[in-house]
């Protein structure tokens, strides 16, 4: 942002702490920063101008609002995690997918880019610019703390990555006479796989698919699916973090060109770094074998005897033959 009088000349004397924590892109090398249009902030508010900038052609914020606009240029890119405050404004503000300003048909574009613009450098950095406060813009008749407590009281924009249950039990299949789990399913865009490594005799079966798999299988977002085993011991299972293919998140990108030029973002849709893990108890039971045999100790043939089994669902016993 640059200064249009020249006889001042603002010294900070602090510098507040960011509480950003900023993660090199490793994927590209570089991303472009274009200018746009000269932004003059309304006449109450100061002699002040900034620009409207793009970064990979996507409208861009300053977050440090009282420094320099910085050159074009290509600048490395850097994503910006644990700072949902200024998620939340690039989301919510001008531009963004849950454009707040989208029905306010008072506020020209141009405005709600400055405003947008003053709500993430203070997001970032704690700069309205030039060292005011909320309380200077309300004296002027803007309320823009309203507007930044409204996005902030938004939830966090997130894609959705989960598993319905994490914690699965097994139970008899009659039909099958295996064991077998719940159903489960993956909530995540369709596209989005995740890879399960299934124990040696563990089988997947895809009910959204009608597939049945073992090994490494690979499921989508949206598939509901169970695991089966044969009636034997076996040890519990526990899949370990699972990361998802194409799952993507929104996330602050900036460039940070240093040399008291502003930090930029803009909103992007990044690779998402989350897993996810789910566990299954397997039936905790053995194996018997029965033989009849004659008086003396020799086994009868296709021998015929019946069980009594506890049933521990309706507490009694049934005859199994």
């Amino acid at each position: 942002m640059t200064r249009k009088i020249k006889c001042f000349i603002i010294t900070f004397l602090s510098i507040i702490c960011i509480l950003s924590s900023v993660f090199p892109v490793m994927a590209q090398s570089s991303i472009s920063f274009t200018w746009g249009q000269e932004i003059y902030y309304p006449s109450w508010l100061g002699n002040w101008s900034t620009k409207m900038c793009y970064i990979n052609g996507s409208l861009a914020y300053c977050l440090e609002s009282s420094k320099n606009t910085p050159p074009q240029g290509q600048y490395a890119p850097y994503v910006i995690r644990n700072n949902d405050a200024l998620l939340k404004v690039l989301y919510y503000g001008y531009g963004g997918p849950g454009d707040v300003f989208k029905d306010d048909q008072v506020t020209n574009d141009t405005n709600k880019y400055l405003y947008t613009h003053i709500m993430a450098s203070y997001a970032y950095s704690g700069d309205i610019y030039g060292g005011k406060s909320w309380d200077d813009l309300l004296a002027n008749g803007i309320g823009l703390k309203w507007r930044y407590e409204q996005i902030q009281s938004m939830p966090v924009p997130t894609k959705t990555f989960n598993l319905t249950k994490t914690n699965l039990s097994a139970y008899y299949d009659s039909g099958t006479s295996t064991q077998r789990t719940e159903n489960n399913t993956f909530n995540a865009e369709s596209n989005v796989t995740i890879d399960i490594p299934l124990q040696e005799g563990v089988e997947l079966h895809n009910l959204t698919k009608g597939t049945v798999s073992s090994g490494t299988v690979s499921i989508n977002g949206g598939d509901t699916f169970y695991l089966s085993a044969p009636l034997q011991k076996m040890e519990d299972y526990s899949s370990g973090e699972l990361a998802g293919n194409n799952s993507t998140m929104y996330a602050p990108l900036a460039i940070m060109p240093g040399g008291g030029y502003q930090a930029e973002a803009t909103l992007s849709v990044t690779s998402d770094p989350r897993t996810l893990s789910f566990n299954v108890s397997w039936l905790n039971g053995s194996q018997i074998g029965i033989n009849k045999t004659d008086n003396f100790g020799e086994n009868i043939s296709n021998a015929k005897f019946d069980l009594l089994q506890w049933n521990k669902t309706t507490s009694q016993y049934e005859k199994l033959r």
